[in-house]
């Protein structure tokens, strides 16, 4: 019942994107389809985020979350080291996220 509710939350978020496409529903999407375990779906959104909306710290989140559960953990290192030595506003909260992936 509930994976049947998460996908229709899934398309009723594609629908609002549709009309308007705004940075918060696109991670709303991402985080139900990780919940989903629709890992390629997860990528190609965040592929798109990334492009439209660079720098942005919720999306880098995102993409260590991606990693991690897609068991990539080269990939994983190499974003905490641009993450690190780039120029990305990362808050309180996401550089203790940072931290944990380091050590």
């Amino acid at each position: 019942m509930g994976e049947l509710l998460r996908k229709d939350y899934s398309n009723l978020l594609e629908k609002k994107l549709h009309q308007k496409e705004q940075l918060s529903d696109y991670i709303k999407l991402i985080e139900n389809d990780f919940l989903l375990k629709r890992y390629e779906r997860v990528k190609e959104y965040l592929d798109f985020v990334s492009q439209k909306w660079p720098h942005q710290e919720a999306i880098y989140m995102l993409y260590l979350r991606y990693y991690f559960e897609t068991s990539q953990g080269e990939r994983l290192e190499e974003l905490v080291e641009i993450i690190q030595n780039g120029s990305i506003y990362l808050s309180k909260e996401n550089r203790e996220r940072l931290a944990f992936w380091q050590s």
